[in-house]
């Protein structure tokens, strides 16, 4: 499944549930971020959405050693889409 996810009202892209709890676990993605999938009847925050029991460290406990703002002296790159993208 996937998930629309943005902030303050810009689109952000669209993430798996593992790329969400991943990027929640780097801090790219924020709990309060507004997510959304075909199912849903309108937008939630990413807290509400994934918090039944399951943390990014129980699914993904190794992420954090892979993420790259955490391993890389490199400028961070953002999430947020450009407006001249094609998505």
């Amino acid at each position: 499944m996937t998930y629309h996810i943005a902030r303050y009202n810009q689109k952000i892209g669209i993430f798996s549930t593992a790329e969400i709890l991943g990027q929640v676990a780097c801090g790219e993605i924020l709990p309060s971020d507004l997510c959304w999938t075909e199912n849903m009847s309108g937008w939630k925050t990413v807290a509400e959405v994934f918090s039944r029991g399951v943390t990014p460290e129980k699914v993904l406990p190794t992420w954090k050693q892979t993420c790259p703002v955490a391993t890389s002296s490199a400028p961070r790159q953002s999430l947020f889409l450009s407006s001249a993208s094609p998505r």
